[in-house]
């Protein structure tokens, strides 16, 4: 029978949160750092409150969507009152597809963040509360100011998004850009700076964006800064066209865009995709026999050590990970059990 907890030992389950072992990971959305702290008690609670929270908000939005596709009003009358008037024109009906789209990806977001910060990482705080409550009516909100500021033609958005035409393909587009717009809200607030810096600058000069497709990241920041441009930042997709390796494949803002001088702009550059090797079939091998052929492959290794009473095993491969024929990158590392005596 276990003692009973003390005091402190209860304090503790409940509330003192410890540093986790490992490095400190990088947020995939955010890009920042952090040192990963235990879930205590009500930290799991808080994570639980969240869920059900972003649930009960989806369930809400759908049906706010489902309200204004078939024009009942039923959301502004229970938001308001029933004799209230309200707007029934086409773009009233575009912007509430976007204020919808904006709220369901904040939703989403919010899903993504719990997902890596409890169910992965089990290093939820109960402070993330307040993110996950104001990310729906928060992607609401910048959701219309986008789709406005497209729509009204202040602001560009990059890629080849637009507003479509006709009814239905309009619709979709401002759900579209909402959604966009409430997922990603961290870049979302970033575009709005740049815009009001370009909208409310005092400075009179206004450059022409180069076309740098196809050419290399040393190319581009030159190209860039004889235009009066700088280089922002510099994202790697994979390419298969061996050609286009090591160059502009993507720029944001496009060729031709005027934009204020001293601008940043963000380029695209096709890379490689890793090469890819079979894992060799090590069971048997003695260890340095298995680090040998590891390494004629370009795999790295490492050794794990497991008892074991069958003598024709001692001193050799029982185990391997990832499995034999498995594809993996070059310079991954292979786990491998070497079986040890043993002594009783």
């Amino acid at each position: 029978m276990e003692p009973p907890q003390t005091f402190n030992e209860y304090v503790r389950k409940w509330f003192v949160k410890e540093k986790m072992d490992g490095p400190p990971v990088i947020d995939p959305q955010t890009g920042k750092s952090y040192v990963l702290l235990s879930e205590a008690i009500w930290d799991i609670a808080a994570a639980i409150f969240s869920i059900l929270y972003l649930l009960s908000m989806l369930r809400f939005l759908f049906w706010a969507l489902l309200d204004v596709y078939h024009g009942q009003n039923q959301v502004l009358t229970l938001i308001f009152s029933e004799d209230t008037n309200y707007p029934d024109s086409p773009l009233s009906r575009l912007i509430s597809f976007a204020v919808i789209g904006g709220g369901m990806g904040g939703v989403v977001n919010g899903f993504r963040s719990i997902i890596n910060w409890h169910s992965e990482s089990k290093a939820f705080s109960w402070r993330f509360i307040w993110k996950y409550v104001t990310l729906p009516p928060l992607g609401a909100v910048l959701a219309a100011m986008v789709y406005a500021l497209v729509y009204g033609g202040i602001g560009v958005l990059g890629g080849s998004f637009n507003l479509g035409e006709g009814s239905a393909n309009q619709a979709l587009s401002a759900f579209g850009i909402g959604a966009l717009s409430g997922y990603g809200s961290h870049k979302v607030f970033k575009w709005l700076d740049e815009l009001v810096n370009r909208v409310f600058s005092t400075a009179k000069v206004i450059v022409e964006v180069p076309d740098l497709t196809d050419k290399t990241q040393e190319e581009a920041t030159a190209e860039l800064k004889e235009a009066g441009l700088k280089l922002g930042s510099v994202d790697y997709i994979i390419d298969s066209d061996n050609k286009k390796i090591g160059k502009v494949v993507g720029q944001t803002p496009l060729p031709e865009m005027k934009v204020p001088k001293a601008s940043s702009v963000d380029v695209k550059i096709a890379k490689k995709a890793a090469a890819e090797v079979a894992v060799p079939d090590l069971k048997g091998f003695t260890e340095q026999k298995a680090k040998d052929a590891l390494k004629k492959d370009g795999l790295d290794c490492t050794v794990k050590i497991q008892k074991n009473s069958d003598e024709k095993d001692i001193g050799k491969v029982i185990e391997q990970s990832p499995s034999a024929k498995e594809k993996v990158s070059k310079g991954s590392i292979v786990t491998i059990t070497i079986a040890q005596k043993n002594d009783k």
